[in-house]
């Protein structure tokens, strides 16, 4: 036996290949950290959106307000176990739950296949965070700036103590600059034609920890890249007649969808 790590591996071996004697048990654990990701941004965003403790409140049914008991918290298994419902059931719990679980988990998996073990570490913070404002402005076009500074400062950690990132410091610091800029920007002449602002200072937050974590040219692609498909989308539901020209939508949501797409470039 060679060792629970290979030691062979390289800080640019990816996650998943460090393992060489229990490769199926590394990827089950990767899968229900992955999982358990997604469980705590759900749970997050919702306490977020009722203007709740996002942290130390314990999680509770919403319906018959009963805390949760320690099964029915796991990620998963415990929305399969209650068959789709809270637990006194008499009510469907959304679907959106465990499909939030299960994407994270296979996209935690993804990084894990591709990345190194310490860029994984650091991205599941990032994951966590970025899936809170996906939801949040999502469901409630908000997006809570606490949390996306503390994002933005854990972007600028990781190019300070991540060996082999490829973020310098200095870039995250410009990266972060660039994206805030972007955005203040295009609201102060939106402003001037339009007389109202056309993004909020959540917005500016999140562009900064985008370009925290990827940099100057990441801040730069993630922002293309959610405008094209906010467009996309926009468009989209005003053919179907779902919205119409002045309708808003959540920019926060198409910047987060690029933003947890932006690793898997690395391949």
């Amino acid at each position: 036996m060679t060792g629970f790590i290979s030691s062979q591996f390289t800080f640019d071996t990816p996650a998943l290949l460090m393992a060489t004697d229990w490769p199926v048990v590394v990827a089950i654990f990767t899968f229900i950290y992955g999982a358990s990701i997604g469980s705590f941004a759900n749970a997050a965003a919702l306490r977020l959106l009722l203007d709740e403790d996002p942290i130390s409140q314990p999680s509770r049914c919403r319906f018959c307000n009963r805390n949760l008991r320690a099964f029915e918290n796991l990620p998963i298994v415990g929305y399969l176990i209650l068959m789709g419902k809270c637990g006194c059931k008499k009510h469907p719990l959304p679907a959106r739950y465990v499909a939030v679980e299960l994407g994270t988990a296979i996209l935690f998996c993804i990084y894990a296949a591709i990345l190194p073990f310490w860029a994984c570490l650091a991205l599941s913070i990032a994951l966590a965070i970025m899936i809170i404002a996906f939801l949040t402005d999502f469901s409630g076009m908000v997006l809570w700036t606490p949390s996306l500074g503390l994002g933005a400062f854990f972007g600028f950690a990781a190019s300070l103590l991540i060996p082999d990132w490829p973020v310098a410091p200095a870039s995250a610091v410009f990266g972060a600059a660039l994206g805030a800029s972007f955005i203040i920007l295009i609201n102060f002449a939106y402003k001037i034609m339009r007389g109202v602002n056309g993004f909020g200072s959540g917005d500016i937050w999140l562009m900064a920890m985008i370009g925290a974590w990827f940099g100057p040219i990441g801040a730069v692609i993630t922002f293309f890249g959610g405008a094209y498909l906010g467009a996309l989308v926009g468009i989209t539901l005003i053919l179907l007649g779902k919205k119409h020209i002045s309708s808003k939508l959540p920019f926060g949501v198409f910047l987060s969808i690029v933003f947890l797409l932006y690793p898997i470039s690395y391949i």
